[in-house]
């Protein structure tokens, strides 16, 4: 009888919103229509705003995400440190290394088989600042660039919207809704306000806009993957099949839940991760590939500050623009549902659990992957042994085959790297169509399974769409544009997080007083009792 009843819970819409569903299923799907019609006109829309928004805001993104980073330390390190994500008497509902293992998928996805060897290398060639481009000095520039783009300003990103929506959510009893993150500002007006409504309808459009990029991005991978494994040049109908595969992989998994599909894949995907690392750090050479581990780890840490509020001035930001404007902007777009992924997974974690490893231990593993991927990157370049930076220019997605066949025994292993691909794209998009499954069904924790089906068949249209329009420089345009009205949105959930936290700690300390005060009653009166009956005897 239970496994009926939870059979029926799981198709259930009785928590269906119905302006939500509509008013995200239009905006997406004349998205489709537009980009399927009309390929043209849909590219030259999306360059122009991007140009626009990433020459005329850059400054604002610079400010706003180092602010962001700033606030979650003070608020880690500061007596509010030691608050819970939840009553203070709630436990951890995941392991340690399981919480953190889903963070990555939902945080990392194809990224670390595409990025960690393409920016290193093409940084190194076209350096923006600090080394001549090209120069030796040039090569630990480039590879703790890709550390900043992947390193304490995304993740403080995921944190900030995580804690805004869980904090709110677990001490109040309120749904892990985007907007449950502006409770601190709007109270009880909160629940009425159609405000949000939009605010909900444009951060689940985002979320879809943003993940498609990384599903597309995935694609581009898998297309050099079948290339270079197996000598097959997939056609157009061959990707749109392989997307069909994956569209399915990844609704299957978000339809089983958190904590069977979602979670298991999250652990393998990590485990394959580091094998393949792993791999390529001991056949490679090592020792160098540890002493630029050491130094690029050093320009990162002594540059953080110059990186973080660089905008190219007096220049137009040209190579900002594209990469890391598109990268706060990607983050942005990822946001809602990694916060509100890491909201669902975190509750029982004090603030300071939570920021420390949100942002450090992802950090520190983008500083590993980006040394030693990329570092190996470089070294096969300068050795000749592989022409990398070809190759990048080339197809980005092939140059992690590329540095695998260096090795012995490497063609073995990249059948791990496209595992491990496709695994960190079905843990990435389960994980946001789960999240905007939440949203579409007010909040609840366990969205229906009918709604988490049409989230993933969005998220594989648009993917379709964007490959079909150009590749690359499409998923970057989309996720700028898909992450500046959740950019703009992240500085009232600051301002309504602080001003929940405030009052938390403050009820919290009021009532440790009266409990002092009790329990100092309680020995008064014990010791009264016991001196009238020693008076007695």
């Amino acid at each position: 009888m239970s496994d009926t009843r939870s059979i029926k819970d799981n198709f259930s819409t009785r928590n269906f919103d119905p302006v939500l569903f509509w008013s995200t299923l239009i905006i997406i799907s004349s998205i489709l229509i537009w980009g399927s019609m009309n390929l043209d006109s849909f590219e030259k829309v999306l360059g122009a705003m991007h140009g626009w928004v990433t020459v005329q805001f850059r400054w604002f993104f610079m400010y706003l995400f180092s602010i962001i980073l700033v606030f979650l330390y003070f608020i880690a390190f500061s007596k509010y440190g030691n608050l819970k994500l939840g009553k203070a008497d709630d436990k951890p509902e995941y392991t340690t290394f399981s919480w953190i293992a889903m963070l990555f998928s939902v945080g990392v996805g194809a990224g670390y088989a595409y990025w960690t060897i393409g920016e290193p290398l093409l940084h190194w060639q076209n350096t923006p600042y600090l080394a001549e481009s090209g120069s030796q000095g040039a090569q630990s520039v480039g590879m703790a660039i890709g550390i900043f783009h992947w390193g304490f300003h995304s993740w403080g990103i995921f944190a900030l919207v995580g804690m805004a929506i869980a904090f709110p959510a677990y001490r109040y009893g309120l749904p892990l809704n985007i907007s449950t993150s502006l409770y601190g500002l709007l109270g009880e007006k909160w629940r009425n306000s159609k405000a949000l409504k939009i605010v909900e309808i444009v951060t689940i459009a985002s979320t879809i806009l943003g993940i498609s990029t990384v599903i597309g991005l995935g694609i581009q991978s898998t297309k050099a993957a079948f290339k270079y494994l197996m000598g097959i040049q997939l056609a157009d109908w061959a990707l749109y099949i392989f997307i069909l595969v994956l569209t399915v992989s990844f609704i299957a998994s978000a339809v089983s839940g958190i904590k069977k599909g979602i979670r298991y894949l999250s652990t393998i995907s990590v485990y394959v991760g580091f094998l393949w690392l792993f791999f390529i750090l001991f056949s490679g050479p090592t020792a160098t590939l540890l002493n630029g581990m050491s130094q690029a780890t050093g320009t990162y840490l002594q540059n953080i500050v110059y990186m973080s509020f660089f905008t190219d001035y007096p220049n137009n930001g040209g190579w900002l623009g594209w990469w890391t404007v598109f990268y706060y902007m990607f983050w942005a777009a990822f946001a809602p549902f990694s916060g509100g992924f890491i909201a669902r997974i975190s509750r029982g974690r004090t603030l300071r659990e939570f920021v420390l490893a949100v942002t450090v231990i992802p950090t520190f593993v983008s500083i590993v992957w980006f040394s030693v991927i990329g570092g190996a990157g470089q070294w096969a370049e300068l050795n000749q042994l592989a022409p990398m930076v070809d190759s990048i220019k080339n197809d980005f997605g092939e140059s992690i085959y590329l540095l695998m066949s260096v090795f012995d025994g490497g063609y073995a292993f990249s059948w791990l790297v496209f595992l491990s691909v496709f695994i960190f794209i079905v843990t990435t998009a389960d994980s946001a169509s789960f999240f905007a499954s939440m949203q579409m069904s007010r909040g609840s924790a366990e969205p229906s399974a009918p709604i988490r089906y049409l989230q993933g068949l969005l998220m594989g249209g648009l993917a379709v769409v964007m490959t079909l329009a150009g590749g690359l420089s499409t998923y970057q345009m989309m996720a700028v544009l898909a992450g500046l009205p959740i950019s703009l949105l992240m500085l009232f959930m600051m301002l309504s997080l602080f001003k929940l936290i405030k009052r938390e700690y403050e009820k919290e300390q009021a009532a440790k007083r009266e409990a002092e005060i009790e329990e100092q009653k309680v020995l008064i009166r014990q010791e009264l009792q016991a001196e009238l009956a020693n008076s007695a005897n």
